[in-house]
């Protein structure tokens, strides 16, 4: 597992995947090493095998939140949101820890189906924790514009009053 982190973090995928899949066949209980393989596969555009990769580390640790986000991302983008807002919500919860990169692309995600879902006050709730997490991210000020226009509603929280 320790030459797949390697080699993603040098963009050598197929090699990080190689290595990652060696590890989950050696020891099916890694789950830290099937949500890597996911996080490759996701990054490689295979999404199928992304969310494959994710239930079986969830399969084993089933709070595992970086396995529980990744297959939030995969049933997302093949059209799940309700399934992904499930994940998001679970990764949210068992993820406190998170940096304020991670927490606010996890939040934007969230907030992104909450939208997509017709809820719009929760999803601008969300997304303003992705901004407070992150404020330099232009693209999650462009979505709360956008966003703005659509729902017609405002959260009365004091965080989006500062934003």
């Amino acid at each position: 597992a320790n030459l797949g982190q390697a080699c993603a973090s040098q963009g050598l995928l197929e090699q990080a995947a190689a290595y990652f899949r060696r590890a989950v066949d050696l020891d099916p209980s890694l789950a830290g090493a099937a949500a890597a393989l996911g996080d490759v596969f996701v990054r490689l555009d295979r999404w199928p095998q992304a969310e494959e990769a994710f239930d079986q580390a969830l399969a084993t640790a089933p709070n595992h939140g970086a396995a529980r986000y990744g297959r939030g991302l995969c049933r997302h983008r093949r059209g799940d949101p309700r399934g992904a807002l499930i994940d998001f919500k679970a990764a949210l919860n068992g993820r406190p820890e998170l940096e304020a990169p991670a927490r606010s692309s996890l939040f934007a995600s969230t907030a992104q189906v909450q939208l997509q879902l017709g809820r719009g006050l929760e999803g601008l709730e969300l997304l303003t924790k992705a901004i407070v997490a992150a404020p330099e991210r232009d693209a999650l000020w462009r979505l709360m514009a956008n966003s703005l226009r659509n729902v017609k509603v405002a959260p009365a929280s004091t965080e989006f009053e500062t934003i």
